[in-house]
């Protein structure tokens, strides 16, 4: 995403409604990479509306913090991670007049094929 930059968004809510409430708004905004955090790729106007979204839940029971950050900033993994799922470099967008595509670029041009994604440009479960 041209003009995005990257967030991390980590909460911290003890009730429960509350804390599912939270989890279903970031998750159409970024990916889950633990409990209660996601990685996400927002263009301003999504950070916007990603703000007033969670603004809207008027938390009572804990908090949300959305950190961006800086592009020079690197993720570093130790351990059993999985792949970044925000890296792009595997994906060409194609945008139609009806719905968003993510397209595979990985296979043999024959063989590509589109994957519906949420507004935020993310993957959604098939």
């Amino acid at each position: 995403m041209r003009g995005a930059g990257k967030y991390v968004a980590v909460y911290d809510v003890s009730d429960d409604k509350e804390r599912e409430q939270v989890a279903k708004v970031l998750e159409g905004y970024g990916i889950r990479v633990q409990k209660s955090s996601f990685e996400c790729v927002l263009a301003r106007g999504s950070r916007l509306t990603l703000e007033r979204r969670l603004t809207d839940l008027k938390l009572e029971s804990g908090f949300v913090f959305l950190y961006r950050l800086q592009k020079s900033s690197n993720r570093i993994a130790i351990g059993s991670v999985p792949p970044n799922p925000l890296d792009d470099s595997n994906y060409a967008f194609v945008i139609g007049p009806e719905q968003c595509h993510r397209t595979l670029t990985s296979p043999p041009a024959s063989n590509l094929r589109s994957i519906p994604v949420n507004h935020a440009g993310f993957l959604q479960k098939l």
